[in-house]
């Protein structure tokens, strides 16, 4: 929970000191997970005795947890927790003291809540020990017509007199701000801490999950040889809230009122009950298992997988991976580009596609030559003979046998001869190509 000082009538604040502490791994000593969402604050939860267990979370000398920085997602954390410690029994400081026994100036002169201060002051005089003045107010509480409700009547001045003396009906808040009051009016060191009390058991995974509406108020007082005493005022009102949970502490129809179609509420059908159960599992799995999987998880799992010296493993299979990787990627380039290697004569060819397209004359996909050169033929009937000797050739270059290819390679002055006279040809067919495009414009 999280320790509110300042308390007047049902006003709070949080003060907070940084302290490391760390108990040992013993009986009532727990180690425990919590996984909690986001809310741009830094406090974090957990049980009484609680100490920090990881990296960029710290400890307040009330015993608190705390983070390093605002908590703006969803974090998982180890924490280990001694709930029967005593805290601060050795005493407090002069500053830790002052305030917890500090009201609002108006009640320090006693110009609010009179009677409550007349209340204060007759238990401090019916009772010789501050114990015995704690369990007087519980009494007080538990005497009274006091009860449980999410829905109180509004009060503004004077509130703990309202509470205390009229209305006597609210929820965590109006018991533990009130019981807080009579405490410190009667200088006995006392606090406010404000966490969540309760949670649902989820009966396939072991996990508890703790609601919003599972957030409670409670008290503690410091006794002398005791320390920081938990005290819950609620608890002499309405025990089933404490025992059994808020929805039994209330009436049916004041339980999550504004929710009235969630599965919760919908629990006593056994069959959607358990579907919703299953899904609860599910969703933790998902976060235990994926997204929770740190750097010790994902150590661990490498370790299983391969050994104790997974390290040194690790790389040299990622060195011969690399290796492997890189001569398979300058084969392939190499093969590429000794494929993709044009000889003069397709270099001339696609110069020709290039200069004749202006009229859309370049050679079409699966055109063979001898249609090609017809077309060629058709449409520059001045250079019919060129055209027709030089595809000639350049059909008996690429469907030659294989002899016959390599007397042609042998004949490389050839082969230029007959790519410069293509270049030539399309030179002079793409003047008048683009002669006739200037035309047609």
């Amino acid at each position: 929970g999280r320790a509110l000082w300042k308390a007047s009538g049902l006003f709070k604040q949080a003060d907070w000191y940084p302290q490391s502490w760390q108990p040992e791994l013993e009986a009532g000593v727990y180690d425990y997970r919590i996984t909690q969402e986001g809310n741009n604050k830094k406090w974090l939860f957990g049980l009484r005795g609680i100490a920090a267990m990881e990296k960029n979370i710290g400890m307040t000398k009330d015993d608190r947890l705390i983070s390093k920085k605002k908590v703006s997602q969803r974090k998982n954390y180890l924490v280990r927790s001694a709930p029967n410690m005593k805290i601060a029994p050795q005493g407090l400081s002069d500053l830790v003291r002052d305030q917890s026994v500090q009201l609002q100036q108006s009640d320090q002169l006693q110009k609010n809540n009179q009677k409550s201060h007349q209340l204060a002051q007759q238990i401090l005089l019916e009772n010789d020990s501050d114990r015995a003045r704690m369990e007087a107010m519980l009494q007080y509480y538990r005497l009274q017509e006091f009860s449980y409700t999410l829905q109180p009547e509004q009060m503004k001045n004077n509130d703990i007199d309202q509470f205390l003396f009229s209305n006597r009906a609210g929820f965590c808040a109006h018991f533990a701000s009130s019981f807080v009051f009579i405490m410190r009016t009667m200088k006995i060191p006392a606090r406010i801490v404000a966490g969540y009390q309760g949670g649902e058991l989820n009966p396939d995974s072991g996990h508890i999950t703790v609601r919003q509406y599972d957030a409670h108020a409670w008290a503690e007082v410091w006794l002398a040889g005791e320390g920081w005493v938990s005290v819950d005022p609620t608890a002499q009102v309405a025990p089933d809230r404490i025992t059994a949970g808020l929805r039994n502490a209330l009436k049916e129809d004041e339980f999550m009122s504004d929710s009235q179609f969630s599965l919760i509420k919908l629990s006593h059908l056994p069959w959607l009950n358990s579907l919703r159960l299953s899904l609860d599992n599910l969703n933790y799995q998902w976060h235990q298992s994926v997204l929770n999987f740190n750097k010790q998880k994902q150590s661990s799992q490498l370790k299983k997988w391969f050994g104790q010296g997974y390290l040194e493993k690790s790389l040299y299979w990622l060195i011969g991976l690399f290796i492997a990787i890189f001569f398979a990627s300058a084969g392939l380039l190499l093969w590429t580009r000794a494929k993709l290697k044009l000889t003069p004569l397709q270099k001339s060819l696609l110069y020709m596609d290039k200069r004749l397209s202006i009229v859309e004359l370049q050679r079409k996909e699966s055109e063979g030559f001898s249609d090609y050169s017809l077309r060629l033929q058709l449409a520059f009937p001045q250079h019919k003979k060129s055209i027709q000797r030089l595809f000639e050739a350049l059909q008996q270059q690429y469907f030659a046998d294989q002899s016959a290819k390599q007397a042609l390679k042998q004949q490389a002055n050839e082969e230029r001869r007959l790519s410069q006279q293509l270049r030539k040809l399309a030179q002079n067919l793409g003047a008048i190509a683009k002669n006739k495009s200037s035309l047609r414009q």
